[in-house]
């Protein structure tokens, strides 16, 4: 039929086209493919070439792109706000510190706490610790284990069973006279002078030994300036106040002819202005550890010299360290007709104009008390050397009274010629000891009271209050560690109801569950201050009759170490040594030619 013919011509026709593409080699799923491929590419020729097309999209409206771009802040925004979130929530890294000192019984001496032991003036911390940077700066100060838990040290330094404390103040020595030792008699107010270089510069070196090894970290020594003084004490790593002798040997005296009197004054004159420009030169030098002061005699200098000497001092940013001894006269006649005739030297001082808060009394020992007052009222700063005055001029001054009207006594060692040594705790135990000698009162003198003496009133009386003489956030890192087991300072370790919370006794972990007592009951606060303030009393009084050279472990000056295990490491103690005893022969033997 006609149908049949047709759907066979149309088979036969799929037929020879299926022949003819196997013929030239493609498929037919192959042809349709690459016809898509081809029909895909020049439908995008068309709208890349902006021919008409009817799959080519419109541009955005302006309200379209401006939801895009809300929407794009939008998502930012809680993005950011999304992870400032977790940055918070996240504990934020703690603060990197050189050096942490944990697990120690501190006396920082700041005082007037809340506690007991504060209002003593020790400022105890049962088990404390020490945070300094790399700045030698005091960062934290408090229990161990809450700085444990907010620092992070580069040197941790594990001191239990020790003592740590602010360094010694030496607030008055005369280096140059250590290698002649007990050269000046009894009541002798000289020493050995003059002495040739060599010997000024072995006893700096042979003092600034012996002190640190007792423990002084700041040294205010006074003399006259010569080559290598300050070199000495920044080699050795230690703080130094010097104190540059501007007088010159009489001037303003009575008794001297006009050509005397005008030598003198010359004199005077040129040795103000040697030791202005060598204070001038040194101030502030080594990272701030060497200051100087200028130290005019008040019974030596007249009024214009000393107004000089104040205005020297003020231009270059020091203070006066001025000897207010009474004159020879006075000392070794004792006539109260005299007495009418010299002229005081607080009065001298007073009418001068220069006894202000810049000025530091040194000795006082022939002073009434009304003067002692007058000082302490304008200046408010003193400084004695106990042993050196019992020797020379059999009293140690108005110590009591002058505390008594607010001012701070710092204490020195003094000039060694007289026989005393630069060990500051000798002289803290002298001073105590004549205190309760002269009142005759056992009671006088707490060793809490000689203790602040030897730190932070020195630290006062040298105008360095707010650098060192305690341990404080902000304050240089002078401080000294005292081993409880020494043999001279040996003494039983707090229980557990004087440790913190974390720790147990003899230093072991605690239960953290607070403070208990020995028995195990609780213990009120008003209990467990009362326990503070006696165990500070105890290591008071054990350090202050007890302590020595051989009980100090470590010293540290602006946070860097200068004396581990009970060796210095900034200098070389046996050379130091050999050099202090061939100087000392030789100067003997000068002196019997």
């Amino acid at each position: 039929t006609s149908s049949e013919a047709s759907s066979s011509c149309k088979g036969g026709n799929w037929a020879a086209r299926g022949a003819r593409c196997a013929n030239e080699g493609e498929s037919w799923h192959d042809s349709q493919r690459q016809s898509c491929v081809r029909a895909f590419a020049a439908r995008n020729s068309a709208v890349k070439h902006g021919g008409p097309s009817r799959h080519r999209s419109r541009a955005p409206s302006s309200v379209t792109l401006k939801r895009r771009l809300w929407l794009r802040v939008a998502r930012a925004r809680a993005r950011a706000r999304a992870r400032s979130r977790w940055q918070a929530m996240a504990p934020a890294p703690a603060p990197h510190c050189e050096l942490l000192v944990l697990h120690a019984e501190l006396l920082t001496m700041r005082g007037g706490g809340g506690s007991a032991a504060d209002s003593a003036g020790l400022g105890y911390v049962a088990c404390g610790g020490l945070a300094v940077d790399a700045a030698g700066v005091i960062v934290g100060v408090g229990d161990a284990r809450t700085l444990r838990e907010r620092f992070t040290a580069a040197v941790t330094l594990d001191v239990s069973g020790c003592v740590v404390m602010p360094g010694l103040v030496d607030a008055r020595l005369e280096s140059r006279h250590s290698i002649s030792r007990a050269a000046a008699g009894d009541a002798e107010r000289d020493g050995v002078d003059p002495l040739p270089h060599s010997a000024m510069l072995c006893g700096a070196q042979l003092a600034v030994l012996e002190g640190l090894r007792a423990g002084t970290t700041t040294f205010c020594d006074a003399g006259p300036p010569f080559l290598g003084w300050a070199e000495t004490y920044a080699a050795a790593g230690a703080r130094a106040c010097l104190a540059v002798d501007v007088s010159a040997g009489g001037a303003g005296q009575s008794g001297g002819g006009g050509a005397h009197a005008g030598a003198a004054d010359a004199a005077a004159e040129a040795d103000l202005r040697t030791a202005a420009s060598f204070a001038a030169q040194y101030h502030g030098s080594s990272g701030g550890r060497i200051q100087c002061q200028l130290a005019p005699c008040a019974s030596a200098c007249t009024q214009a010299q000393l107004n000089v000497a104040a205005r020297a001092a003020k231009a270059y940013g020091g203070g006066l360290h001025v000897a207010v001894c009474a004159p020879d006269a006075e000392v070794n006649l004792r006539n109260d007709a005299l007495h009418a005739q010299v002229a005081r030297p607080v009065g001298a001082l007073d009418a001068s104009g220069v006894l202000s808060p810049t000025l530091l009394a040194a000795h006082l020992t022939r002073c009434t008390v009304e003067e002692a007052a007058t000082v302490a009222f304008k200046s408010g700063r003193m400084v004695i050397c106990p042993t050196q005055a019992a020797i020379v001029d059999g009293n140690i001054g108005p110590v009591r009274e002058f505390r008594a009207a607010g001012g701070a006594c710092g204490l020195g060692t003094g000039a060694a010629s007289h026989g005393c040594g630069h060990n500051l705790w000798n002289e803290a135990r002298a001073v105590a000891l004549a205190a309760k000698l002269d009142a005759r009162d056992g009671s006088e003198a707490p060793a809490t009271d000689v203790l602040r003496m030897a730190t932070v009133e020195g630290a006062r009386a040298l105008g360095l209050a707010d650098r060192v003489g305690m341990l404080d956030v902000g304050m240089q890192a002078d401080f000294i560690v005292l081993r409880l087991d020494s043999p001279s300072l040996l003494l039983s370790r707090p229980l557990a109801h004087t440790m913190r919370s974390d720790e147990g006794v003899n230093g072991s972990r605690g239960n953290g569950e607070g403070r208990r007592s020995s028995e195990g009951g609780s213990l009120t606060p008003s209990a467990v201050i009362e326990r503070e303030h006696a165990r500070a009393a105890l290591l008071a009084r054990a350090i202050l009759w007890n302590a020595g050279a051989e009980s100090v472990s470590h010293v540290f000056v602006a946070g860097k170490v200068v004396k581990r295990c009970g060796s210095v490491l900034t200098m070389d103690e046996g050379k130091v040594i050999t050099e202090a005893q061939r100087q000392a022969d030789r100067l003997q033997q000068s002196q019997t030619v």
